[in-house]
Parts: C-alpha cells; structure tokens; sequence
C-alpha cells in the first residue's frame, strides 16, 4: 500500500482527477462509489473542468456509498452536490448513474439498492473472474 500526502484539497483533487482519467482510459467500464464532502465537491469540479472532455463517460458508472434521507433536490443530498458540481457537466448516459433514493423508505431502499449493486457489480465480477 502507498500513502500519499498533499498540501491540501486542491492538491488531492488535481493528483486524484489525473489517477481517475488514466483509470478510465481503460476500454472497460469503470465503477466509481462516490462520497459526499467537502473534498469530492472539489475533486468534481477538477474532473468535469479538466477531464470532462477528454474522459469517456459512457465507460464510467457511478454509485454512492452514502446517502442522507432526503429528496434528491435537497441540499443535504449527496446525490444532488455530485450532479452541481460533476454530473450535469459531463455527458455520462443517465443508466450510468446508480443512485440511493434517499426520498424512499430507508429499509425498503436499502434492500433495492443491494440489489443494484448485486445486479450491476457482482454478475461483473463473477464474469471478469471466469475470464481470467
């Protein structure tokens, strides 16, 4: 394991913005779990500002590992401080974005977001572990 250390957030979300566009310069789709913070506003910004263009986004799909129970459109959500500061600026196809619905009943959501991640990650995993 490598521990790197920055001055600060700014310089945690240029060095992490570079390492994800080479990440996604794969061929292959890339799976991101996301956070909310302080520190990922930033890095969002850095990648839709910096690598918006040169990344493709069809390859990406995002989940969250967080979400408050709230409404999308409220400023408490993870979910709605992703798409200000990255998702409505880079085109990444709607299917690609794997949300919490933090609007719903949270058990019921918990067990409708196992499945998603199920559906979308492990069937993936079992199919790149057959190749190999």
């Amino acid at each position: 394991m490598e521990l790197k250390i920055y001055q600060d957030k700014n310089g945690v979300a240029q060095e992490f913005s570079k390492y994800f566009a080479e990440k996604a310069k794969g061929g292959e789709p890339f799976h991101v779990a996301l956070s909310g913070g302080s520190t990922p506003k930033i890095v969002f910004d850095v990648l839709a500002k910096e690598f918006g263009a040169s990344i493709d986004w069809k390859l990406v799909h995002f989940y969250w590992g967080d979400e408050r129970c709230v409404l999308p459109t409220d400023d408490e959500s993870n979910y709605k401080m992703t798409v200000e500061h990255l998702l409505s600026k880079i085109d990444i196809p709607e299917e690609n974005i794997h949300r919490i619905k933090g609007e719903n009943d949270p058990e019921e959501e918990a067990v409708r977001y196992a499945q998603v991640l199920k559906d979308e990650l492990m069937e993936k995993m079992v199919f790149h572990s057959l190749i190999w």
